[in-house]
């Protein structure tokens, strides 16, 4: 939607942890907003060649996270990992012999992304392979205590490009709007609610203390 650009969340919240972690040089680009074509992109992460590069794939245009990860793979030969709405939709695709990725990690994928940069470092790749491989069940992964999350941080151009359709609000300009995700899960199971769209994991309701959404408030 032109008037309705939504930052993609997981990712601004892995390259938080990353960042707060230490020892982790992060680079995030969302398309969406720099509307660079599938070559202009490979180019540029060719230039940067990453040791692992993660890709957020969801069911709009999944075949396109597909061909730009087996180009990537290709000449990069770097550690590819799918997260986003369609791997939990269809993980054994993501996982499969022929698909360019190594790992796929389903659900609020946060803190296991540390956890899988932190095994890279300590174990090899392999064993990350053999670790989020389908044969263990793999499930799609939750958060539980919110508040350890750090908050996202964006860049003047991210704020002043992520934007909201106030409709059917009349408003006389334009305004600058902060997204805050203040709790994640739902017991129910809605037709209506996309998985498209799906923000959050788990029928368990985790709520986030008033006192830190108060802080987010304060950090946008």
């Amino acid at each position: 939607h032109p008037h309705h650009v939504y930052p993609p969340l997981l990712l601004k919240y892995i390259e938080a942890l990353l960042q707060q972690a230490g020892g982790y040089e992060v680079k995030l680009i969302d398309t969406w907003l720099s509307g660079q074509q599938q070559g202009e992109l490979l180019e540029k992460v060719k230039a940067w060649s990453p040791d692992v590069a993660v890709l957020m794939a969801n069911p709009v245009d999944s075949q396109t996270t597909f061909d730009f990860g087996s180009d990537l793979k290709q000449q990069n030969k770097c550690f590819l990992v799918a997260v986003g709405q369609e791997v939990g939709l269809n993980l054994n695709h993501f996982l499969s012999p022929t698909s360019p990725f190594d790992v796929a990690l389903p659900g609020e994928s946060e803190v296991e992304m540390l956890a899988l940069l932190n095994g890279l470092n300590a174990k090899g790749a392999e064993a990350m392979r053999a670790k989020y491989h389908l044969s263990n069940g793999l499930q799609p992964f939750v958060v539980n205590d919110l508040d350890k999350l750090p908050f996202p941080t964006y860049t003047k151009a991210e704020i002043e490009s992520y934007c909201f359709s106030a409709y059917p609000l009349r408003m006389k300009k334009n305004a600058k709007w902060g997204f805050i995700l203040s709790s994640r899960g739902c017991p129910y199971g809605c037709f209506f609610c996309s998985p498209i769209m799906r923000k959050t994991y788990g029928e368990k309701v985790r709520l986030r203390t008033a006192a830190n959404i108060v802080d987010e408030i304060e950090h946008l």
